[in-house]
C-alpha cells in the first residue's frame, strides 16, 4: 500500500500539497491510502485469530501484534494530516516545519 517507509510516505504528503497548493489532491490521496490501510488492519485481524487458534501465542503472533501495531500508528498519522488538510492546508508545512504533526512525534 505504502511501498516503502512510512515517514517518507508521509512527507512526500506534505511536500506535495506544499509544492502544488491543491488540498483536494492531498486529501484524495490521503483518503485513498486509509481505505487501503483499514482493509490490512481487517485482515491483521482475521489473520490474529486464526493464529492464536492454530499456534497460540508465539512468535508468529508476536509478528501480527507488532504489523497490527504499525498500521494503527499509520492510519491515526494520516488521520491527523488529513485534519490539518481540511481545517488548513496553509498551516500544514508551518506544523511540518515545527515538528506539530503526529507522525513527527511517533
Amino acid at each position: 500500500i505504502i511501498g516503502g517507509s512510512s515517514r517518507r510516505l508521509l512527507d512526500g504528503l506534505v511536500n506535495d500539497l506544499c509544492q502544488s497548493g491543491d488540498a483536494g489532491t492531498c486529501m484524495h490521496s490521503i483518503n485513498v491510502l486509509l481505505g487501503g490501510m483499514e482493509g490490512i488492519q481487517q485482515r491483521l485481524r482475521l489473520l490474529h485469530g486464526i493464529i492464536l487458534q492454530a499456534m497460540g501465542t508465539g512468535e508468529e503472533l508476536q509478528r501480527v501484534y507488532l504489523i497490527s501495531h504499525q498500521a494503527s500508528s499509520l492510519i491515526l498519522a494520516l488521520e491527523d494530516l488529513l485534519m490539518h488538510v481540511m481545517v488548513n492546508p496553509h498551516n500544514v508545512l508551518e506544523g511540518h516545519t515545527r515538528g506539530e504533526l503526529l507522525y513527527q512525534t511517533m
